[in-house]
């Protein structure tokens, strides 16, 4: 480190601040790693602290209610933005299903998020759902 500069590990993110936060309250700590660290981070760290079923059924039901689904295939799980296209009153409509996010569980290695795709309204959703117990 630069000699005057404050380094926290923590989230599997490393937070290095010239102008660390006053006092000692550790919520501004958490709010500013927030910050520099990205919701693919947090997806991340909350997707390898257990199998692929066990944060697949985390995340069916933190976005249990909204236009998104997800579903587990193999050691991969893929999140769809679900919408109603054409029909009048429900009726002869067609379901769309957008992929927005995939994370893949190689075998014996960390999750990984790919490039495509990447949806970041959807990211930062579920990564704001994988905060609140």
């Amino acid at each position: 480190l630069i000699p005057g500069t404050h380094a926290l590990v923590g989230m599997d993110v490393l937070f290095v601040s010239m102008d660390w936060p006053k006092g000692d309250n550790m919520e501004e700590v958490y709010e500013e790693m927030d910050e520099v660290g990205s919701g693919a981070n947090r997806i991340l760290t909350w997707a390898g602290m257990g199998t692929p079923r066990q944060f697949y059924l985390e995340v069916v039901s933190k976005i249990d209610g909204t236009n998104y689904e997800a579903e587990l295939e193999d050691r991969v799980i893929t999140c769809y933005r679900v919408e109603k296209e054409g029909g009048f009153l429900g009726i002869g409509g067609e379901t769309v299903r957008e992929p927005v996010l995939k994370v893949v569980f190689p075998e014996g290695e960390e999750p990984e998020i790919p490039e495509e795709p990447r949806d970041e309204e959807f990211i930062e959703l579920l990564a704001g759902e994988l905060t609140q117990h």
